[in-house]
């Protein structure tokens, strides 16, 4: 919607991700400006070094924009084809090492998680939905 409407998202954005960006960037603006003009400090980062505040920003982001329906179908492909190739090697998915070689699979599954848990609303039963709307 916010590309074809032309919003100002989809321009400050670049047609990317819009909402998802927007989403990211008020988290990142809450965590950080925390404190300074609220009372409560929610800056769970602070007493992190820099390469690990980084780091855990960096997967906070992609998780976020890992919700963006956009890359759905790229998204189930992708993890079709990691299933498939477990399934030649007899593997499963707990055999999967946390390695430098293995990490940009185990993001991707983690991150497709993260989009399961955003698109699973509708399955709810109405009273759960009503609930939490």
């Amino acid at each position: 919607y916010q590309i074809n409407a032309k919003t100002d998202l989809a321009i400050i954005y670049n047609d990317k991700s819009c909402l998802e960006n927007m989403h990211a960037a008020k988290t990142f603006q809450l965590i950080f400006n925390s404190g300074k003009s609220t009372v409560c400090n929610i800056n769970v980062l602070e007493s992190l070094s820099p390469q690990q505040s980084n780091q855990i920003r960096n997967a906070m982001i992609q998780a976020i924009l890992a919700t963006d329906m956009s890359h759905h179908f790229s998204s189930v492909s992708y993890i079709e084809n990691i299933a498939e190739q477990f399934d030649d090697e007899d593997m499963r998915w707990s055999d999967l090492e946390r390695t430098d070689d293995n990490i940009d699979i185990v993001k991707t599954i983690t991150n497709y998680m993260i989009h399961l848990a955003d698109i699973s609303n509708p399955c709810k039963s109405l009273d759960v939905a009503k609930y939490w709307a």
